[in-house]
Order: C-alpha cells, then sequence, then structure tokens
C-alpha cells in the first residue's frame, strides 16, 4: 500500500521510491563524462520519498490544481521560499531532491549515458539539437504527456527543463553522502542543476551529468520538481 500522503495529491502526482542502492556517477567509457560526474560512487538510500512525476507546473507554482507546463524562470533562492510556503499550505516536509535521489530516480536502474543505452532521440525527450548541432527538436517547453516516462514513471527526467536540486556545488562526487541526502557546504553560492532543458543538446541531457550555477541564477529552460520524505 502507498505511503503518499493524500495532501501531496493538491501538488500533482507523485511515486514512492527507495529504500535503495545504486551506482551513481558517469561510466568509464562515456566521452561526454567530465571530471565532476566522478568517482563513481556506491550509494545507498535508507529512506523512503516521494518524488513528482512532473516538474513543478506554473498553475502549481500558483498553488492552483490544474496546469501542464513547467515553470521556469525562478531561482534556486526563489524556489527555497515558495517550499516554505507549499510545506504550509500542506502540512508536509516538501523540499527539493538531493542530487543522488534524483539521479537514483533519473536512472530507474539503468547504468548507461540514458536511459535507453548510449543515446538519445527526440522521441524520448525534448532538446532542440542532435550532436552535430542540427535542429530536430521543438524550441520550447512541452506540457506534460508528450515523452514516455521512465521505469519508475516519472516524466521528462531529461529535457524539457533543467531541475535545480537541493544539493551545493560540488566539483566531483567524493563529497556527496553515501546515504543519498544532500551534500551542504557553508558557501552556497553556487547550486547544483541536473540534466538539461528544451534548448539543449543530447550530451547535457545525459544521466550523470551536472552543473554548477549561482543560487540567484533565473532562467527560461530551468525548472524544479518536487521531493518529500515518507513515514
Amino acid at each position: 500500500m502507498s505511503t503518499i500522503p493524500s495532501e501531496l495529491l493538491w501538488l500533482g502526482d507523485f511515486v514512492e521510491l527507495g529504500p535503495a542502492s545504486f551506482r551513481m556517477g558517469a561510466a568509464e567509457d562515456d566521452r561526454f563524462a567530465t571530471a565532476s560526474e566522478r568517482p563513481v560512487r556506491e550509494i545507498s538510500i535508507g529512506h523512503r520519498f516521494a518524488m513528482g512525476v512532473f516538474p513543478v507546473t506554473v498553475a502549481q507554482w500558483r498553488f492552483e490544481k490544474e496546469g501542464s507546463y513547467p515553470v521556469v524562470d525562478f531561482s534556486w533562492n526563489d524556489i527555497d521560499g515558495w517550499l516554505k510556503e507549499a510545506a504550509d499550505k500542506s502540512g508536509l516536509p516538501l523540499r527539493l531532491p538531493s542530487e543522488a535521489e534524483w539521479e537514483f530516480a533519473a536512472r530507474a536502474g539503468r547504468s548507461g549515458g540514458f536511459p535507453m543505452g548510449d543515446s538519445i532521440g527526440p522521441t524520448e525527450a525534448n532538446f532542440l539539437h542532435d550532436d552535430g548541432k542540427q535542429r530536430i527538436g521543438l524550441g520550447g517547453r512541452t506540457p506534460r504527456g508528450c515523452y514516455p516516462p521512465n521505469g519508475f514513471g516519472l516524466e521528462d527526467m531529461l529535457g524539457n527543463v533543467a531541475e535545480w536540486v537541493a544539493d551545493t556545488w560540488s566539483p566531483d562526487l567524493s563529497a556527496l553522502p553515501a546515504d543519498g541526502r544532500p551534500h551542504l557546504a557553508a558557501d552556497a553560492g553556487l547550486r547544483v542543476v541536473r540534466s538539461a532543458g528544451w534548448d539543449a543538446l543530447p550530451r547535457l541531457l545525459r544521466l550523470s551529468a551536472r552543473h554548477p550555477l549561482p543560487a540567484d541564477r533565473r532562467q527560461d529552460n530551468l525548472g524544479f520538481r518536487l521531493a518529500c520524505d515518507l513515514p
């Protein structure tokens, strides 16, 4: 039986994840991997948590029930304030997922660069250019339901919008907690963004791809999805 609280339903559909273990980081044969995606870490998530099936939408940002396009143009700092208000309204400890939780959810049991192996196509995710920089995408955000969910039932984990996570930036994976909780450093000027948005190249959508951005940055390709600890 699901332990997802009914109070979460007004903020969209959620899936229940964890506890679980997985290997985090880029495979040795990933030619697009950077030093920030290594070393590969054995992560053991010891807690249960819920994650939003789709990024938070424009309507949900306004605390309305209906809506299908992901919200963008809000900084990590903006979102932190919104989460406090959403937690007050719901009575639940709503938060951003940790970087490890995000990658675990995105991988859904896969170990390659992408969910289906070493490549990704325009029928699988919303991105703009192929690796030859030829335009093959739509050139803007898409609503929920345009692309197939991953093995956990989560939509648009890759493409459409890049996603803020809870962690402060670290130059590689060695500092990340092995229990799947966020890495939180004293200097929080840079935060972590996972995947990439509708205007990206495929290499930026890889399951291990991670990027630093200032916590006050706002972009038209950058959103977030919700997480919540479960009993």
